[in-house]
C-alpha cells in the first residue's frame, strides 16, 4: 500500500522551487549605521534566520557555495562592526538533528530586511527540516575595551544544502557595556554541540560595578547550547555569579597557557575535554578542574620545548591500542630551531599513548612532483612560524594542520620561513605524510605552496585546462612592504587531505603554460585550495576566491564584494587569519570520502573564513566602504566583517533526492510518501511551511528530470 500510493504521488507534474538567502543591509539607506547587532543588547543575544549559498566557481571549474553566516557585533558607531580575530567550524557534525520546532527568519530579495529591529524592516519566519546535519562555528571580536565570542549552530538538510539554518549567539562578553574590560578574551574552537574552548587573561582591564575583574591565565568552556538568551554571559573574576553557562577549567594560573584546541563531545562525550599546550612546555588536558599536565607527549630524540597551539584529529595516526584522537604541536629540535611536528595520539582520558617525531631539517630536498620545484630545507637558516606576537593569546587553533587522508596514511602540515624572522616573506607550505602501522618508517614529504627566495616568486595556480592564471607571489608585492610578510596563512585540511589556505598572489592579463612567464597585472590575496594528488603525494593550486571577487546577495537583493582578507599584521602572522581549526575534518553531510576524487566539492565539509565584504547598495558598482580611510564618507555603501562560510553546492536542485544519497530511486518516493502524508516538512518542496498538492507536483517534476 505505501509503495502504491507513493506512486500515486508521482502522477502530477510541477516545478522545483527556487533557494532564497538571508545576508542582510540596513533598510535605514544612509550608510552607517548598518545592521549590526549590539554585543550588550539583552534583547538581541541569540537570533534564529536562514542563510542561503551563493555559487562560486574556482579556477579549476568547480563550484561551492558562499555566504557570510554570521556578520560581527558593533560596539563603535563610527563603524559598521567590530574586527574579527581568530575564527573557528566544528572539526565534526551531529547527525538527525531535528529543528522543525525552531522558527527562522526569512526574506528573499529585500533591501534592508533582517535581525535588527533598529535598522532592518522585519522578515517573516519558517521553520527548520526536521533530520538535519548540525554544525558549529564562531569567532573571537574586538573594539577598544570590548571583547568577545559569537558563534552559531548551523543545520541543513543533506538533499537541500543550499540552505543553511542559523542559530546566532553572542556566546559572551568581556563586560556589561563598552566603557567595562572585566577579561581579554583570545582564541578558540568549538564542537558540534556548542561547546566553545577560549582563553582569557588580566591584559589591561578596566573595572565595573558589576561583577571582579578577571586575573592571571584562564581557560574556559561555554555551551552555548546553555546559553540564557536573555542576559549576557559576561567573563569576569567571578563565573559563577557572571556566566552560569561557562565552566572555568583553568583559573588565574601563573603559568602562560596557550589558546586551547579540544577533543570535541562527540568523541570524548559530556562536554568534551580541553586539550592544549602551556609555556612550562606541558600538555594541558581535561574536561573539569582542576585540568591534568604530561611532558610525555614528546617524541624522544628532540628538545621537548613546543611553540604555537595544539593540533586535533579524530583519526588514530600511530596506531595506538586504545586511542580516540591524535594532537600535534611545533617543537624545537635539538639545536634549538622550530623544525619538529610533535605529533601523538591520546586514549579516552586525555592521556599521551605514543609519540612521532617529524623533523624537517634532517629532510634534505623535497621535490614537487607537480611542477618540478626542489626545495632545500637548511639552504637558509629557517624554521616553522605562525606562532610569534599576540597569536598565542589572540591567535588561530592551529599553526599545524593534522588528518588521516583516504588511504589511511597519517599527514600533517604546516608553514616554514627560509629566515626565522616572523616578518619574512619566503614561505613554503610543508607536509608530511606516513602509515599508522610503521609511522617512522614510511615518512614521506611533500610541499604543497611556495614562494620561493631564489625566484622571487612562487607557485603556479591553476585553471581547468592545466595552464596558469596566477602565481604565488611575496606579500610585500601585495601590500607595497607594510606589512612585509609572511606569504600565507596556516593550512586546514578537509576530509581528504586537501589543503585551504589564503596567500599572496599575482594574477595574469591571460593564461599561460609556464607561471615563470605570466604578465602580472593584480596583485592580491586569495582563498587557495590545493588539491591533493595522492598517488605522487603532490598538490595543485586552486584559486577559489580572490579580493575583488563580487558574490550576489540571494536574500538582501544586494551584490557584494569581498575586500579583505587578511594574511599578516606589522610583526607577525595575523590573529584574524587561516589556522587549521578553520575547516571542518568531515566531508560534506557526514557522507564517507573514500571513493570521492579529492577535487570534488564533497570532499569539504566547510570552512570558514574573516572576510571583509562591500554591499553595493546604492547600485554604483563601485563597493565604497565609507568608513575606510580611502573611501567616500558619503557613500550609501556598507561594509561589514563577517564571517564566510565555503561549503558545497547543489548546483541544481534535487530537493526530491529525500535521502541525500545523490540518486534517485524508490527510496525516495517512500520517504516523500511518509514525509507528506506524516505532515513532516521534509515534503514541503516550495519551502512554504505548508504541504499541500503543489508539493506533490514539485517533487514529481523534480523526480521525472532526474538529479545532476
Amino acid at each position: 500500500m505505501r509503495n502504491a500510493k507513493a506512486f500515486a504521488l508521482l502522477a502530477v507534474a510541477g516545478l522545483c522551487a527556487p533557494g532564497m538567502a538571508q545576508d542582510s543591509v540596513s533598510s535605514v539607506g544612509t550608510g552607517l549605521p548598518g545592521d549590526a547587532l549590539s554585543p550588550y543588547d539583552t534583547g538581541a543575544q541569540c537570533a534564529n534566520y536562514v542563510v542561503d549559498l551563493a555559487p562560486l566557481t574556482t579556477s579549476m571549474g568547480n563550484v561551492f557555495g558562499v555566504a557570510p553566516i554570521l556578520k560581527s557585533p558593533k560596539t563603535d558607531a563610527a563603524f559598521f562592526n567590530n574586527l574579527i580575530s581568530a575564527q573557528t567550524i566544528s572539526p565534526d557534525y551531529g547527525a538527525e538533528v531535528d529543528i522543525s520546532g525552531t522558527g527562522y527568519a526569512l526574506w528573499e530579495n529585500t533591501p534592508g530586511a533582517g535581525i535588527n529591529p533598529q535598522t532592518n524592516s522585519a522578515p517573516g519566519t519558517i521553520n527548520g527540516p526536521t533530520d538535519t546535519v548540525q554544525f558549529a562555528a564562531g569567532f573571537s571580536d574586538f573594539n577598544n575595551n570590548y571583547s568577545g565570542v559569537v558563534g552559531a549552530f548551523v543545520n541543513y538538510a543533506s538533499n537541500d544544502p543550499n540552505r543553511l539554518y542559523v542559530a546566532r549567539h553572542q556566546v559572551n562578553v568581556n563586560g556589561a557595556n563598552i566603557n567595562e574590560k572585566l577579561a581579554a578574551i583570545g582564541g578558540l574552537v568549538v564542537d558540534a554541540y556548542g561547546n566553545f574552548y577560549f582563553r582569557a587573561d588580566d591584559f589591561g582591564l578596566v573595572a565595573g560595578a558589576g561583577f571582579p575583574v578577571a586575573a592571571g591565565q584562564n581557560l574556559y568552556r561555554t555551551r552555548m547550547q546553555d546559553r540564557n538568551c536573555g542576559a549576557l554571559e559576561i567573563i569576569s573574576g567571578n563565573i559563577a555569579a557572571s556566566a552560569p553557562a561557562t565552566d572555568g577549567l583553568l583559573i588565574n594560573s601563573a603559568t602562560t597557557h596557550g589558546v586551547p584546541n579540544m577533543v570535541p563531545a562527540s568523541i570524548a562525550g559530556a562536554n568534551g575535554r580541553l586539550a592544549s599546550g602551556n609555556f612550562n612546555d606541558e600538555y594541558v588536558y581535561g574536561a573539569t578542574s582542576p585540568l591534568s599536565t604530561s611532558t610525555a607527549h614528546f617524541a624522544p630524540g628532540f628538545g621537548g620545548s613546543q611553540r604555537g597551539a595544539m593540533a586535533f584529529t579524530r583519526y588514530n595516526l600511530l596506531n595506538s591500542a586504545g586511542a580516540i584522537a591524535s594532537h600535534a604541536m611545533l617543537a624545537k629540535d635539538t639545536g634549538g630551531d622550530t623544525n619538529v611536528i610533535n605529533v601523538f595520539t591520546v586514549n579516552a582520558a586525555g592521556a599521551p599513548i605514543d609519540t612521532l617525531g617529524i623533523d624537517f631539517n634532517a629532510v634534505g630536498t623535497i621535490s614537487d612532483p607537480i611542477d618540478g620545484f626542489a626545495y632545500q630545507i637548511g639552504m637558509f637558516p629557517g624554521e616553522f612560524d605562525h606562532y610569534h606576537s599576540q597569536t598565542n593569546y589572540n591567535g588561530g587553533v592551529s599553526q599545524v594542520a593534522l588528518k588521516q587522508d583516504q588511504a589511511g596514511r597519517g599527514m600533517c602540515a604546516a608553514v616554514y620561513y627560509d629566515v626565522a624572522d616572523p616578518t619574512f616573506e619566503y614561505n613554503s607550505l610543508l607536509v608530511s605524510r606516513w602509515d599508522p602501522a610503521n609511522p617512522a618508517g614510511t615518512l614521506e614529504y611533500a610541499v604543497a605552496a611556495y614562494v620561493d627566495i631564489v625566484n622571487g616568486y612562487g607557485k603556479g595556480l591553476m585553471d581547468s585546462n592545466g595552464m596558469f592564471i596566477g602565481r604565488q607571489e611575496p606579500l610585500a608585492n601585495v601590500t607595497g612592504g607594510s606589512p612585509n610578510g609572511p606569504s600565507m596563512s596556516a593550512p586546514a585540511m578537509d576530509s581528504v587531505g586537501n589543503i585551504w589556505f589564503i596567500g599572496s598572489i599575482g594574477l595574469f592579463d591571460t593564461p599561460v603554460a609556464d607561471p615563470a612567464n605570466g604578465n602580472i597585472v593584480d596583485y592580491d590575496s586569495g582563498l587557495i585550495r590545493a588539491i591533493y594528488d595522492p598517488a605522487n603525494f603532490g598538490y595543485r593550486l586552486e584559486l577559489v576566491a580572490e579580493l575583488g571577487t563580487v558574490l550576489d546577495g540571494q536574500n538582501s537583493g544586494v551584490p557584494y564584494q569581498i575586500a579583505f582578507m587578511g594574511i599578516a599584521d606589522s610583526n607577525s602572522i595575523s590573529s584574524g587569519t587561516m589556522f587549521s581549526s578553520n575547516a571542518n575534518e568531515l566531508a560534506f553531510g557526514g557522507f564517507t570520502p573514500v571513493a570521492l576524487d579529492p577535487a570534488d566539492p564533497k570532499t569539504n565539509g566547510g570552512v570558514v573564513v574573516n572576510a571583509k565584504v562591500v554591499y553595493d547598495v546604492d547600485g554604483d558598482q563601485d563597493f565604497d566602504d565609507p568608513t575606510s580611510s580611502n573611501g567616500d564618507p558619503l557613500s550609501l555603501d556598507e561594509a561589514y566583517n563577517v564571517l564566510l562560510y565555503v561549503g558545497y553546492y547543489a548546483e541544481a536542485s534535487c530537493k526530491c533526492d529525500i535521502d541525500g544519497n545523490g540518486t534517485l530511486n524508490l527510496d525516495d518516493i517512500n520517504l516523500f510518501a511518509q514525509a507528506f502524508t506524516s505532515g513532516n516538512l521534509d515534503a514541503d518542496m516550495d519551502d512554504n511551511g505548508t504541504l499541500n498538492l503543489d508539493d506533490i507536483n514539485l517533487f514529481a517534476q523534480c523526480f521525472v528530470a532526474g538529479c545532476p
